[in-house]
């Protein structure tokens, strides 16, 4: 199975001067955990749920921050005709919790570390539980 086999999320853009709140607002509104800084085709950095919360819980003042101050820079890449076993193996290497989904060098959407992971073992289920079968036929 590969990653266009499967729906992922519409990835979302903004600049790096935008404004964390508005940020915010974009992640809230349309239910996502990451904003890509720049654009499809060149993608500066990532702002994610969780470097905001990180940003908060050491006590920074958001208000007045902007993506540019607050935004990772290395932002994982995976090409949209990557089976879900090549993405697992990056995901497994990499700290990051979402990964920036490319198509023909744009980025084209985004799926989270965890949704992989979900994939990736429902595929070994289903290889299981296809030996099982094979196994009891071989039985009878």
């Amino acid at each position: 199975m590969k990653l266009n086999e499967v729906s992922v999320d519409d990835a979302s853009f903004c600049s790096p001067d935008t404004p964390v709140a508005d940020i915010v607002k974009i992640l809230r509104k349309k239910f996502i955990r990451a904003v890509f800084v720049g654009d499809p085709e060149n993608i500066l950095g990532i702002v994610s749920d969780q470097i905001i919360f990180k940003n908060i819980s050491e006590g920074k003042d958001l208000v007045k921050m902007k993506a540019k101050d607050i935004m990772r820079f290395d932002c994982q890449m995976l090409d949209i005709n990557a089976s879900i076993e090549e993405a697992y193996r990056k995901s497994a290497k990499n700290p990051c919790r979402v990964y920036a989904v490319k198509r023909e060098g744009k980025v084209i959407g985004e799926i989270s570390k965890k949704r992989i992971a979900l994939l990736y073992n429902d595929i070994k289920k289903n290889e299981i539980f296809d030996l099982e079968k094979r196994i009891k036929s071989i039985k009878m």
